[in-house]
């Protein structure tokens, strides 16, 4: 998209362009105008700059689908603004966090979270990184389903009475 700002100070020695959109290369070009010609100079070289990275906006629509005893599936979009490279997302559950790096990020990203305890109820977030981390997705919150016992190791069996202890 062209845009053209007509600076009409004849006093004028610099510009400041302002509402520039994070991580976004602009071209710039100048021409002098003036008011016996109808018609703009030859245009300068054209000057290419690219904005600073920013902070990007928070992942979207936060999901979630095959909820086990140890492990959820998460679903989310990414951000609507990026504002840089994508470095990794951070699942946060609870008080703990995992990262995603980037060789697992895909548009419409799916993640397995595992390591969960069973019968637990977790509140889970995300957020985006670039040299910054943007603020938090939506909050889903999950119960993990109850877990199977574990084996017996040992079995008592008293010389008298009714009683059976397991352990």
């Amino acid at each position: 998209t062209e845009r053209y700002i007509d600076i009409a100070k004849s006093d004028s020695f610099g510009y400041t362009l302002t509402d520039l959109t994070p991580y976004t290369t602009y071209k710039t070009v100048i021409s002098m105008y003036s008011f016996q010609r109808a018609s703009p100079g030859p245009p300068s070289e054209p000057l290419i700059n690219t904005t600073l990275e920013a902070v990007p906006s928070p992942p979207r629509n936060l999901e979630y689908s095959n909820v086990t005893d140890t492990s959820v599936t998460l679903h989310w979009d990414i951000p609507e603004h990026i504002n840089g490279v994508l470095m990794k997302y951070t699942v946060w559950y609870n008080s703990n966090v995992k990262e995603v790096d980037k060789q697992h990020i895909t548009p419409n990203m799916t993640y397995t979270l595992s390591g969960l305890n069973s019968f637990t109820k977790y509140d889970i977030c995300v957020k985006a990184h670039t040299f910054a981390e943007s603020n938090r997705s939506n909050i889903v919150t999950i119960e993990t389903k109850v877990g199977n016992p574990g084996n017996i190791t040992t079995l008592t069996l008293p010389e008298t009475g009714d009683e059976v202890s397991l352990e």
